[in-house]
């Protein structure tokens, strides 16, 4: 059986030697680089599977990278995570729009990143994975599910968004209505709870998970 190809794009070496020995002890092949250049030259070498890109680069950051990539027929049907510390919505939502899949918070936790790398990859090539599989248009404040393209309002596009990027953590209800609405907004736990109904219908009821009496988290 192929192994997944990954690319490690990241400044920090004592970073890239941490993250290839946990994903090659789960039989991940790894190709790292400190220097964007030699990265373009390794897609389209070994034509990696997945590329995982640091965000903050001193040269050229992870943005121009990824766009650089997606413009080389080697990279266009590869999965592009970003790693990053900064959390804002702001940032996040660039990296969707640069072309990136996914987006994952540091710290990094090594576990966490390979089980999420193989679903990724398994939702791409996994036959009935695929057809369910979620597609984010940010430009567009679009969806693409089973195929199909959805304009979502733009309220529940920014909970998609909100609750994708603390998957694996339970958000409560103040704090999303806060995030989404903003705190000086008088929107009630009614509205909220109509505007989940809504994004379930269109992306599947059991993408969001209810945690009584708390909130709701992105179920994976």
């Amino acid at each position: 059986m192929e192994k997944i190809r990954v690319l490690l794009v990241d400044d920090e070496p004592d970073i890239l030697e941490l993250l290839q020995y946990s994903l090659e002890k789960e039989d991940f092949q790894v190709f790292t680089t400190t220097s964007p250049d030699t990265a373009l030259a390794m897609v389209q070498e070994k034509k990696p599977h997945i590329i995982v890109l640091d965000l903050m680069m001193p040269h050229t950051d992870g943005i121009d990278l990824c766009k650089a990539m997606r413009k080389m027929p080697e990279a266009e049907e590869a999965i592009i995570v970003f790693l990053s510390a900064l959390q804002e919505d702001f940032t996040q939502l660039t990296c969707y729009q640069a072309g990136g899949n996914d987006y994952i918070a540091k710290p990094i936790r090594p576990k966490l990143l390979c089980a999420k790398l193989r679903s990724l990859y398994a939702m791409k090539h996994g036959t009935q994975q695929n057809q369910a599989h979620l597609q984010i248009i940010a430009e567009k404040y679009a969806i693409v599910v089973a195929g199909k393209e959805q304009i979502l309002p733009k309220k529940e596009f920014e909970i998609l968004l909100f609750l994708r990027s603390k998957k694996g953590s339970i958000v409560r209800r103040e704090q999303l209505l806060g995030k989404v609405w903003g705190e000086d907004f008088m929107a009630d736990e009614r509205t909220l709870d109509v505007h989940i109904a809504r994004l379930r219908e269109k992306i599947g009821k059991e993408s969001i998970k209810t945690i009584k009496g708390v909130g709701y988290q992105w179920n994976e």
